[in-house]
């Protein structure tokens, strides 16, 4: 039995804890105003064996989510943690049939879904064989772009059969090629795939297995399964042709954040000094001749950047090197444009900053219309505002033909939250209200006829 106690936790992400009127709780505190993605990770002893896990939630909203982990792999799927009635008003919820074992020195308790505060969990230990158990999928997500492990309830045997093995990885509809699968060293529950395709943060990944060659340790066969999502953790990679703001960068030295009166609202970068920088992660997906745009304002003088590709092995291309004159004032926005030649590939984008002053707001990649391999369904402008948001904001677009268009914001673990279909459109004008959903990082992602997409970040803060 674990009540929640800052002495018995190893480690904990964020959390808060309140004085709790849990009866069977013992400390007198629970655990509150959880975010997604917190967790709480405890040191643990454990006899190997099949349990089930009594946790008690409380909810005077609309409920969560939370799931179990050892060793990097969920040892639960996602449960829901339901609405009780009252922040205080405390429940029990069963996860059955859990398979633990003496590996397990380290158990986390993951937030999936906020809208619940928790006070204990006790794992009571059954006496059903593990054995009499089927062997099934638990969970799946991306270890990075190339690979994506799948964490089984059991323990599985190796050496895997050659690729793929009867699994299959869905990414936005399509079968993507499985070049390796194998089981973890460390801990047996994962089998990992590695693909031959570089995934991105914005798409949905589904996963699949039919066959019967993969098996448990003891025995028994990996039970097939359908289309399971496989949660999405990669950071965001900008896909080039793509804009490119300034304020969305993974990485940076010496620059400020303020306010913009540009068209679009958000954010530019400011009080910028000569060695400056900013990282951003691109995928260069064609290669050839680009159109570079780079926003700019600037009150007086003369503003420069180099603009550099860096490669997984850090070698550094430099690709531009623009310069801006004033525009009279900090906001006055001006455009100044120039063409590069930028490889195929996965790269680090740095912006270092070689002369100051100047405020910049975005830069974009276009590709000419004769190189574009879908040029015919292109966006000429798009646009997302205000970001950050509070709980509304508006999305515009303009097509250079009519179009059938879905437009999806999807959240951190890659589910959809809120989708809409536009059949025939040549330009968008859509309000979306996030008022229901926590604050944090989502994905916009407009999903054109001829399969391509466009996607940008969007940030969403309390009032």
């Amino acid at each position: 039995y674990i009540p929640w106690n800052k002495g018995w936790s190893y480690r904990n992400d964020g959390v808060d804890i309140e004085p709790c009127s849990d009866e069977i709780n013992t400390n007198g505190f629970n655990v509150g105003f959880l975010e997604h993605g917190e967790w709480m990770q405890y040191d643990v002893d454990v006899k190997s064996g099949v349990y089930d896990i009594l946790v008690r939630v409380a909810s005077g909203g609309s409920g969560g989510r939370l799931h179990f982990s050892s060793g990097n792999a969920d040892v639960t799927p996602t449960t829901f943690a339901p609405p009780t009635g009252d922040w205080q008003n405390w429940e029990s919820i069963v996860i059955s049939n859990v398979i633990m074992d003496s590996i397990d020195t380290k158990l986390r308790m993951y937030v999936d879904q906020p809208g619940f505060n928790i006070s204990s969990f006790e794992f009571i230990e059954t006496e059903i064989e593990q054995s009499s158990l089927p062997t099934q999928f638990v969970a799946a997500e991306t270890i990075d772009e190339f690979s994506i492990q799948m964490n089984a309830n059991k323990f599985i045997e190796g050496p895997l059969p050659t690729s793929p093995g009867g699994f299959e990885i869905i990414v936005d509809g399509n079968s993507i090629p499985i070049t390796e699968i194998s089981v973890n060293t460390e801990n047996p529950r994962i089998i990992e795939l590695s693909v031959d395709y570089i995934l991105n943060s914005t798409e949905v990944i589904r996963i699949s297995y039919n066959g019967n060659q993969i098996k448990a340790k003891d025995g028994s066969s990996l039970e097939e399964f359908s289309l399971e999502n496989v949660r999405n953790t990669l950071n965001f990679v900008n896909q080039i042709p793509c804009r490119i703001e300034a304020e969305a960068y993974d990485f940076q030295v010496g620059v400020s954040l303020e306010t913009t009166t540009d068209i679009g609202g958000g954010e530019n970068i400011a009080f910028l000094d000569p060695g400056d920088y900013l990282d951003y992660e691109v995928n260069v997906t064609v290669e050839g001749e680009y159109s570079l745009e780079c926003r700019t304002a600037a009150l007086f003088g003369t503003g420069g950047l180099e603009l550099q590709l860096i490669d997984a092995a850090g070698n550094v291309a430099v690709v531009a090197n623009p310069s801006f004159s004033s525009t009279g004032d900090w906001q006055n926005w001006e455009t100044t444009t120039e063409t590069v030649e930028l490889p195929k590939g996965r790269y680090t984008m740095r912006i270092l900053i070689t002369q100051a002053p100047f405020n910049l707001n975005w830069v974009e990649f276009s590709l000419p219309t004769a190189v574009s391999e879908k040029a015919d369904n292109s966006y000429t402008n798009l646009e997302i505002f205000p970001n950050p948001c509070q709980d509304v904001f508006n999305i515009q677009a303009e097509f250079t033909q009519k179009q059938n268009v879905s437009i999806e914001i999807v959240n951190l673990t890659g589910e959809i939250i809120q989708a809409r279909k536009l059949t025939g459109v040549s330009d968008i004008s859509q309000s979306i209200d996030l008022g229901g959903d926590p604050d944090g990082l989502y994905f916009v992602i407009l999903r054109l006829e001829d399969g391509s997409s466009l996607s940008n970040k969007l940030v969403k803060i309390s009032r």
